[in-house]
């Protein structure tokens, strides 16, 4: 990434995605906002509509809210008042580093990952800016593909292949897992963008595969497809606690001007 990778990456291209195999399109997009004192993101998935927001002085964070507004588990929104770990911690560019300095194991990842974006927008005056997640998945003699394009705001389209974890393309990080971003991207990124980017992408393709996934069909966290411990809702002390939001359940296929519709001009 960095110089040695734009004009791989971030070249002009064409948003068409291969055929998903059961024709959906996983679409996630995230706004991210700062000001004077304040900074917040916001994302939109299928499965989930969370925000984030933060005042900070002197460098470091002052104070955190989260919004769950559309989330899968009953026991969700209780993890917003984990984000106070953010609390008193400095600002780093890097969203990576950011999430560092707390336990994740009790956070909401989604809203984890906006307090995360928000700080490191602080840190690099970041005012406004938009990301655009779309993947399609397709299955092929046993391996699982994912087909990423990300975009951000109205700049050029980056496009990415991931098979069973492991990046293809851009050929430049080719054999690298995606999911351990956090232990090599400081090795091929010196640029605070293209950071910021992997992480966006790294955080969709994450949650991609609950695309296929029919969450109404469970009644509560323990049970369904996720391993108990992964986040704030699956921890064990209250995986049994949580049950189905059911009907919270979005498909963004053919509306991907739905996603975070009433921030539009925010």
């Amino acid at each position: 990434m960095g110089r040695a990778l734009t004009g791989e990456m971030r070249r002009q291209a064409s948003s068409r995605l291969p055929p998903s195999d059961d024709g959906r399109i996983y679409r996630r997009r995230v706004l991210i906002r700062s000001g004077s004192g304040y900074a917040s993101a916001d994302v939109e998935d299928t499965h989930h509509r969370f925000g984030v927001d933060i005042t900070h002085c002197g460098g470091v964070v002052g104070g955190v809210a989260g919004r769950p507004l559309r989330t899968p588990w009953t026991t969700c929104p209780l993890a917003a008042r984990s984000l106070e770990g953010f609390i008193g911690k400095t600002m780093p560019p890097s969203p990576f580093a950011a999430l560092r300095q707390i336990q994740l194991a009790e956070q909401c990842t989604h809203m984890a990952d906006m307090g995360a974006l928000a700080i490191a927008a602080v840190a690099r005056n970041i005012l406004r800016r938009r990301y655009d997640v779309e993947i399609a998945r397709t299955r092929s003699t046993g391996k699982l593909t994912h087909h990423a394009n990300v975009a951000r705001d109205e700049g050029p389209i980056s496009q990415w292949t991931i098979t069973d974890g492991l990046i293809e393309t851009p050929g430049r990080l080719s054999g690298r897992r995606l999911s351990r971003a956090a232990s090599w991207i400081s090795d091929v990124a010196q640029a605070e963008d293209e950071i910021e980017e992997l992480f966006i992408l790294q955080r969709a393709v994450l949650v991609a595969g609950e695309e296929s996934i029919d969450l109404d069909l469970y009644d509560a966290p323990e049970g369904s497809a996720w391993l108990p411990g992964a986040c704030f809702a699956f921890q064990p002390v209250r995986v049994g606690l949580g049950r189905r939001n059911r009907g919270n359940t979005r498909d963004f296929t053919d509306r991907p001007n739905a996603l975070l519709a009433d921030l539009a001009n925010a």
